[in-house]
């Protein structure tokens, strides 16, 4: 069960079509409207989980794979408020 904005989302991007959303959204790239469509029509049908574990593609091309940054610190107390206990610094390559 979805929220009620994400689900009309969702349904409109499923009945647009692959056309519809590049046109809408002025998308260049074929391949990202068809995984948008592809994904919107998945998470209607099958359900997030399912999606999440199932949904085609599997992020297989190298443009839509992202990486997670790591935890990159703990926590410290600074006098009344929480803050890093030392500086953050980018650890990934940057994806082009």
């Amino acid at each position: 069960q979805y929220p009620a904005g994400f689900t009309s989302c969702l349904s409109s991007l499923s009945k647009l079509g692959v056309a519809g959303i590049q046109l809408e959204y002025g998308l260049t790239d074929l391949v990202a409207a068809q995984m948008l469509h592809s994904r919107a029509q998945d998470m209607l049908q099958r359900g997030f989980e399912w999606t999440l574990a199932h949904g085609k593609p599997l992020n297989s091309h190298p443009r839509f794979n992202t990486t997670v940054q790591p935890a990159c610190c703990g926590l410290a107390l600074a006098k009344n408020f929480l803050t890093c206990d030392r500086c953050w610094q980018p650890i990934l390559d940057e994806q082009s």
